[in-house]
């Protein structure tokens, strides 16, 4: 198993070293908060194939991004481009940042389009299609015109793959946006 860094000694390593190795929420956490520089390279390395320290970069910016964080804005066009083809984990982290962002019309429209194909895809991991799903709600609240084109999506065929808890989630969600539209 590997040994803990201790944070005197994570200044002498890398980023990704440092992205490399087991370390505790709180610690990784507390040593980015004290070298905020590190928070521009974990952007840099976050959409890059350099696997784990990629998806643990999106992992850190979630946790330390404010709500629609100026320092994201250049990036994301590159974090929505960076979705197809990467590991559902990464997906997912990708997808969880975006969702704290203010998209223009063409990032939300972009963004739309993966979280249905991941949403539809029901052989990926539970955890990224609801995340898909979740964001694909957001859009809906915006554009209720779309949900009788999107009725189909809680058919079994994208739900059988899905835990009973999750499944009810699914059908809760989607039931509370048909009814906050006929209100």
């Amino acid at each position: 198993m590997a040994k803990i860094p201790e944070i005197s000694r994570m200044k002498e390593r890398s980023l990704t070293e440092i992205l490399s190795s087991p370390v505790p929420k709180e610690i990784i956490l507390g040593y980015f908060k004290q070298n905020p520089n590190l928070f521009w390279e974990a952007m840099e390395l976050s959409t890059t194939n350099q696997r784990p320290q990629n998806w643990r970069s999106c992992w850190i910016i979630f946790h330390l991004m404010e709500e629609n964080d100026a320092r994201l804005l250049p990036k994301v066009s590159d974090f929505i481009k960076a979705i197809p083809g990467k590991p559902d984990g990464h997906q997912r982290e990708l997808i969880k940042i975006l969702s704290r962002m203010q998209l223009n019309e063409e990032q939300e429209g972009e963004l739309f389009d993966i979280c249905m194909n991941i949403w539809e895809s029901p052989k990926l991991i539970p955890s990224i299609r609801m995340m898909a799903f979740r964001f694909v709600m957001k859009v809906l609240k915006k554009f209720p015109e779309l949900i009788t084109e999107l009725d189909y999506l809680t058919q079994d065929q994208y739900l059988d793959s899905l835990s009973p808890g999750i499944k009810n989630s699914v059908n809760r969600q989607f039931e509370q946006i048909k009814k906050s539209v006929k209100a």
